[in-house]
């Protein structure tokens, strides 16, 4: 079977003679500078690169992740041996979130953290700084990368002086596990015992 259509005059779409295929590249490159511009409007992200500082010099002694100890419960951070008094520095620039405040002997204050300052670095990634014996700031003060924050201690919930170090990237820092990050994604990766201590596949991918 053939179709035959009678001759008749056809409405035929045309383009300016400026839209041709040799300008598409630079039609393209425009709109992906423009896209970059935008982007670049606030960062929201977590860090590409690694940190250049650590929050103490201890040694590891409890890794992230879980199940741990007799209750089987998820360790949102990682914690560090530093004596009492031991100087703890914030990893990066940002601006103090949170901080909380223990009655000594109190091992559920804060969550059971104790004494700890919570520091945010973006829209979506914040540091805590747990078991102080003493802060050195307060909400809403900006600090730099490597400022001591605050110093090493045993309060809240704690078997012995160390600092617990977290990262989280929401605002919602007492849910445990669904915002936690591996603080080892974002620590300085030459720290002499990280391979030994807490491989990043120790609890399953960061």
């Amino acid at each position: 079977m053939s179709l035959f259509i009678s001759p008749q005059d056809f409405l035929v779409k045309t383009t300016a003679d400026s839209t041709t295929v040799q300008n598409l590249p630079a039609i393209s490159e425009v709109t992906v500078d423009i896209k970059s511009q935008d982007n670049n409007q606030e960062d929201n992200s977590v860090p590409e690169k690694k940190w250049t500082f650590w929050p103490v010099d201890g040694q590891v002694t409890d890794c992230f992740g879980g199940p741990r100890g007799i209750d089987g419960s998820f360790h949102d951070g990682v914690d560090f041996n530093a004596a009492v008094g031991t100087p703890v520095k914030v990893v990066e620039t940002g601006k103090v979130y949170q901080t909380c405040s223990c009655v000594i002997g109190d091992r559920y204050c804060c969550g059971g953290y104790g004494n700890n300052i919570v520091v945010k670095h973006s829209a979506s990634l914040y540091t805590r700084y747990a078991h102080l014996s003493k802060l050195n700031l307060k909400k809403d003060d900006d600090v730099k990368t490597g400022e001591v924050i605050g110093l090493s201690g045993n309060t809240g919930y704690s078997t012995g002086p160390h600092l617990h170090f977290a990262t989280y990237t929401s605002e919602k820092l007492y849910s445990k596990g669904d915002y936690s990050q591996n603080p080892f994604r974002f620590l300085p990766s030459e720290y002499k015992n990280f391979k030994e201590s807490c491989p990043l596949d120790r609890y399953g991918s960061p």
